[in-house]
């Protein structure tokens, strides 16, 4: 048996002598040719293939020259023909949704030589597909998205993206089956943003070994939820008589054309006490209302609080700090409301209090939230006196005198000295004031210095404080 050494065509030469009686013959010269056998070697991109996509096989040989045939056994899989060439490039597609397998079975041949077949075994995974019921029907605001898929492969997956409008809650994602037959859920709850009907488009992919099947677009239309502005509000009781005063006005402003309304006293929801789109409170709890979009089905529930408010039965104002800059007139008011407080007309506060108030009258107006309570009080006397005054006879600041204590304190005494503490005159806020005299002479435009002996709240007190005299 000759072999050749190489991978090249080999020679072997024999000379035959014949030889008879011990006589030799004219020698023969005898060569033979002897060519190598061709092995093949594939060269495969992927063994593994989804249905539809081509097989890609490159051919080469040990000996140059060499061509291939390949014959093929297929299960399950059409589009696998037996050829010859130095490359096989077939598309191959699953006949079911079962994953197949071709098996390439590849011949070397050159110069009339047959090398050794190899088998190329490809697999073949079908293409997964997605059936779904169509969009799901509309949901409301703050429900899950209701997406349900049914691949027809077990074991597929799915990736989605989502695209949203006017919707909040819709994210990017990837799911399996759980139970198997129950289908691949898609299960995001989803907000409106605004008081209008918005969408969550969803674009799924299934995928099995690996194998991207067609995309399914979902979309999924999501109803706002009813929205009302109710705050809790206060109702105006008779605190002596239990009598209703005032009620609280709960307005929904939704028309009862397009929303049906149920109204319940409590938390319970068990009686229905109105059914239109506002209700008059006139007590004091917990208000429920059921509000159900006419068109979408969609329900809200709000509950609002009313407290009680009963009027003031009186109030008293105290001045604080007479004389000073800091002097502050503090309300008390006889009852349990939450009170609102005007000084002389003004802009109405929360708080009690009233600072740095210049001397004079005063009035302070005393209200609630609701109008419950209106209380004025009068003739608040806050206590200054003048800073200067000018005794030239042109009738104009002539005399001087702690004029704002002559209507609650008019026999209060005050007593005036000059800038060496020699007592001038000693008058009251009752009299007519000092005229800058002193025994019918006129005294010079000077500082005179005073003392006051008042009350404040019950206790004496003494203040001190200068004035000018400019003629």
């Amino acid at each position: 048996m000759l072999t050749a050494s190489g991978t090249t065509i080999g020679q072997a030469t024999y000379t035959i002598t014949p030889i008879s009686n011990g006589c030799p013959g004219t020698p023969e010269t005898v060569t033979v040719t002897v060519y190598p056998s061709p092995v093949v070697t594939a060269s495969v991109s992927s063994l593994n293939l989804c249905s539809g996509q081509t097989t890609d096989i490159v051919l080469t040989s040990n000996v140059p020259g060499t061509t291939f045939s390949w014959s093929v056994l297929p299960t399950g899989v059409i589009g696998a023909l037996p050829d010859s060439g130095s490359s096989i490039n077939q598309t191959l597609t699953t006949v079911g949704m079962t994953q197949g397998t071709v098996v390439y079975t590849i011949t070397p041949m050159v110069n009339g030589c047959v090398g050794q077949s190899i088998d190329v075994t490809i697999t073949v995974n079908p293409t997964p597909e997605l059936f779904s019921s169509s969009n799901p029907p509309p949901i409301c605001s703050g429900l899950s998205s209701g997406i349900i898929v049914t691949p027809n492969i077990p074991g597929t997956t799915i990736e989605w993206t989502v695209v949203q409008s006017g919707v909040a809650g819709a994210f990017d994602g990837s799911g399996s089956e759980v139970t198997p037959g129950a289908g691949i859920p898609i299960s995001q709850v989803l907000t409106t943003t605004g008081n209008t009907q918005g969408t969550a488009t969803y674009t799924i992919t299934p995928i099995n070994n690996g194998c991207a099947g067609e995309k399914i677009t979902v979309v999924v239309t999501v109803n706002p939820l009813p929205s009302i502005d109710i705050q809790d509000g206060i109702v105006c009781i008779d605190s002596v008589t239990g009598s209703l005063i005032y009620g609280y006005t709960m307005d929904t402003e939704l028309s009862a054309a397009d929303y049906d309304f149920q109204w319940y006293f409590g938390s319970d929801m068990s009686t229905v006490i109105a059914t239109g789109s506002s209700y008059v409170a006139t007590e004091a709890g917990l208000y429920t209302v059921s509000i159900m979009n006419a068109v979408t089905g969609c329900t809200e529930v709000f509950m609002i609080n009313v407290t009680e408010s009963n009027p003031a039965q009186s109030a008293t104002a105290v001045v604080t700090n007479y004389f000073e800059d800091s002097q502050a007139i503090t309300v008390t008011v006889a009852g349990t409301g939450s009170y609102l407080y005007s000084l002389d007309g003004g802009a109405f506060q929360t708080s009690n209090v009233f600072l740095h108030v210049l001397p004079g009258e005063h009035t302070v107006t005393i209200q609630d939230a609701i109008g419950c309570t209106d209380i004025t009080l009068v003739n608040i006397l806050t206590i200054g006196y003048p800073h200067f005054f000018t005794p030239n006879g042109d009738g104009h600041n002539d005399t001087w005198n702690v004029w704002s204590l002559s209507g609650n304190q008019p026999n209060s005494e005050i007593q005036i000295f000059d800038r060496y503490g020699k007592l001038i005159k000693q008058i009251v806020p009752a009299g007519s004031g000092w005229d800058g005299t002193y025994n019918g002479q006129l005294l010079p435009s000077t500082d005179y210095w005073f003392t006051i002996k008042y009350m404040e709240n019950g206790a004496e007190k003494l203040f001190k404080a200068h004035f000018s005299m400019k003629r």
